[in-house]
């Protein structure tokens, strides 16, 4: 543990020398704030630098909850995401030391989906790998049971009118208007790559943000940090959880490393690195009909079910709701309109283009990759 320690030290110095302009912000904080365990001074041309003395989780949720206020204030600061870095990975040293790798888990995954893991990333990946690493080469379980239960599913026939292309037919497409699906594109695509079962069975103790409620327009929404395998395999009592549009890739490098073919692929087609955002959550989840305003969206199924409803842009059959930020969900919808369904099975690919309406919701447990960009 020493040697993280030091790690950790390192990190601290090297930020607050190569941050140098954010030095008297830093200070500001420090001398306005309750933390006891932090002392500063200004060394090499008069840079500063803190180090932790004697540090206790107390302190070290006092440093977190002053740089939590502060980026909840401004929009971005860095110094605020490295001071909240800086306090989640001491209070996980400082919970490991003690035995409690939960914990740990906890506050690192924290650090990296509020603040980037701002400093700290490298030690931060490296401390979840020391925490869990893995009992066998081989998968001792699935988390994922991704047969449809029959009393549960809804009985669905697809529409007929619906493109579906092979993989090579797709690079003109993607400039086009019109949704297409590509059936096995990924199992064409991933070949013989680490499955994802083994490695989510492998990092099923880390935290991810979730929605919890039936959507996000439900009156009962809220959001919370749990573990992957609550979310894959939740417990009888617990609400609807969907961990929606989430960079999971950025927290864990493993599974990107397994979609990185797919990724690498729709780059090459399209000319650029498409912005990318997971989807993992049980049977029944729900995001209602809504469009991704200009934005054009290679959906990858990689995981188990999805039925998926599409409506053509430019309708006013569809109306949107009010609120300035959800004015790309539908409000009202009339009941002639003329909707699109498909069943997206595991490894099947959907293109649906900017403004379309899309409906999703999930037949089993599923983990679902989506692939944004803008022409």
């Amino acid at each position: 543990m020493s040697s993280n320690w030091n790690w950790f030290a390192d990190n601290v110095t090297t930020f607050l020398e190569s941050n140098e302009s954010d030095f008297n912000l830093l200070q500001a904080i420090l001398r306005n704030s309750p933390i006891h365990h932090l002392s500063y001074s200004k060394k090499v041309q008069n840079l500063l630098h803190f180090h932790l003395i004697n540090p206790s989780k107390s302190h070290s949720k006092d440093l977190s909850n002053i740089a939590f206020n502060h980026l909840t204030q401004r929009k971005d600061s860095k110094i605020d995401r490295f001071l909240y870095s800086t306090a989640m990975v001491t209070s996980a040293l400082l919970e490991w030391d003690n035995g409690q790798s939960d914990n740990a888990t906890r506050n690192l995954d924290l650090a990296l989906v509020i603040a980037a893991g701002e400093g700290h990333y490298h030690l931060i990946q490296s401390l979840c790998h020391q925490i869990h690493r893995p009992n066998s080469p081989q998968l001792q379980e699935h988390i994922f049971n991704t047969s449809p239960d029959p009393e549960e599913q809804k009985p669905v026939e697809e529409s007929s009118g619906l493109r579906s292309l092979n993989i090579h037919e797709i690079q003109q497409p993607l400039s086009g208007d019109t949704p297409f699906i590509v059936r096995n594109f990924v199992t064409s695509i991933m070949g013989q790559k680490p499955a994802l079962q083994d490695i989510l069975y492998r990092w099923r103790h880390r935290y991810v943000p979730v929605e919890v409620g039936r959507n996000y327009v439900s009156v009962d929404w809220s959001q919370e940090i749990i573990q992957i395998k609550d979310l894959i395999q939740p417990k009888a009592e617990s609400p609807m959880q969907y961990m929606a549009q989430h960079d999971i890739f950025f927290q864990i490098p493993d599974i990107a490393d397994a979609v990185s073919p797919l990724v690498s692929f729709l780059s090459d087609a399209i000319s650029k690195p498409p912005r990318t955002n997971a989807w993992i959550g049980p049977a029944g989840t729900v995001t209602p009909f809504h469009h991704d305003n200009d934005l054009r969206n290679l959906y990858f199924q990689l995981i188990g079910e999805k039925i998926i409803r599409l409506i053509p842009p430019n309708t006013d059959k569809v109306r949107p709701m009010y609120e300035p930020a959800l004015m790309n969900t539908a409000r009202e919808i009339s009941e002639d309109v003329v909707v699109t369904e498909v069943i997206l099975k595991s490894g099947d690919a959907l293109f649906i283009p900017p403004q379309w309406w899309h409906y999703v919701e999930s037949l089993s447990p599923s983990f679902s990759l989506s692939c944004w960009w803008c022409l």
